[in-house]
């Protein structure tokens, strides 16, 4: 015999507007409410008809959340602060890998529309409205999307992000409080990576220092491609850089093994500092300076945003989530090396300005780093044609 509402709402001494609520919107109800609806739920064995649900609303309690990269450590956390919000608000998440892949990415959106999900959360999107027919058909639908990590105009969405100009700049900013000059970059061509290099210029001509001195390697955001770029840093024309800026953490551990081949020192010959803030980044030898975004913190406010009542209100708003820089051992020296810095947030220039008083790698893969100088970044065409 198939279990009611009612049966539950009678167990649970609850009325059956209240175990709807519960179902709908757990947040909004007494935890105690919650638990005793739920005990009753179990002990019926009551289960819930989901495709009755998706017919009275319109969707079904899902949210898409489509990543680029599952495997890194960044996206993870976001799909696990997403996740945990989801299911507070009792929706469940459905994971969407594009590898990357245009390709993958134009057919889960579609698979994400005829799955009628109640939202989606688009991060690094490709798809281009007046190009692919995808990103078209998903602007034209009713669902409410939110992007996250880079700013796309020609999306009419809300827009989740992390500063990456910002990091950029106070990461150089940190090197010329601890008296490093001459720094080298290395980067891959994501739109955030070419942010922070934005943002590091702007931080070189604050400071006088010509952007020509200070070379941009460009590379694959792998530990290989690290490890190549800092080769080619190694054996590149004219002195050694006193101090390197790599935009991933992952693309760092491949330059600090490089570094440590070739027999130098970090930080004492050069300063190395990277972004992301991966939990690896504390246990390399030595530890790495890096700048972390809250990104759990991200996939909360993703899901915070496709749920809110007055999200028609807010298109193409911008939400900026706080990053922090760890100050370790790989800039300030090895007196810090069994230490890790309390995180510092970026937007706190009283803050990260106090630090200028302080004084087994995957399979072979081939990687080709083109070097380019830091002046000529801002012109996408030489970007373009590194790749």
């Amino acid at each position: 015999m198939r279990v009611r509402l009612q049966d539950v709402a009678e167990r649970a001494s609850v009325s059956m507007q209240t175990v709807s609520r519960v179902m709908r919107t757990p947040h909004l109800v007494a935890p105690e409410t919650v638990e005793r609806v739920r005990a009753a739920m179990e002990a019926l064995g009551y289960v819930k008809n989901e495709q009755a649900t998706a017919l009275r609303l319109g969707h079904t309690r899902t949210i898409g959340l489509l990543l680029p990269l599952l495997t890194m450590p960044f996206w993870t956390e976001v799909a696990v602060g997403a996740e945990a919000l989801a299911h507070k608000r009792g929706y469940s998440l459905l994971l969407c890998d594009t590898s990357d892949s245009l390709l993958k990415e134009e057919d889960y959106i579609a698979l994400l529309l005829g799955y009628q999900v109640a939202g989606i959360i688009y991060a690094h999107p490709r798809c281009r409205p007046n190009i692919h027919p995808s990103c078209a058909t998903l602007i034209q639908s009713d669902t409410p999307v939110v992007v996250i990590s880079v700013i796309q105009d020609d999306l009419p969405y809300p827009h989740v992000h992390t500063d990456d100009q910002r990091a950029g700049y106070v990461m150089v900013r940190h090197f010329l409080d601890i008296g490093r000059k001459r720094i080298a970059f290395v980067a891959n061509n994501h739109e955030s990576s070419l942010e922070r290099i934005r943002g590091a210029h702007r931080a070189l001509h604050e400071s006088d220092i010509a952007g020509e001195t200070s070379p941009v390697f460009f590379t694959t955001e792998t530990y290989e491609g690290g490890r190549v770029a800092g080769q080619e840093i190694v054996s590149a024309d004219g002195s050694l850089p006193d101090a390197i800026f790599a935009t991933t953490d992952s693309i760092t551990f491949g330059l600090l093994e490089a570094l440590r081949s070739h027999g130098i020192r970090v930080p004492e010959d050069v300063a190395v500092a990277s972004h992301d803030g991966l939990a690896a980044s504390a246990f390399v030898i030595p530890s790495l300076t890096t700048i972390a975004p809250r990104a759990r913190e991200m996939g909360m406010v993703c899901v915070d945003r496709l749920l809110s009542e007055e999200k028609a209100l807010d298109a193409r708003s911008l939400h900026v989530v706080e990053a922090d820089l760890f100050v370790r051992a790989s800039t300030a020296g090895p007196e810090y090396a069994a230490m890790d810095s309390l995180p510092t947030p970026i937007s706190d220039p009283e803050a990260w300005a106090c630090w200028r008083t302080r004084s087994a790698p995957p399979d072979a893969e081939r990687v080709a780093v083109t070097r380019i100088p830091l002046d000529r970044i801002l012109d996408s065409k030489e970007i373009d044609l590194a790749f």
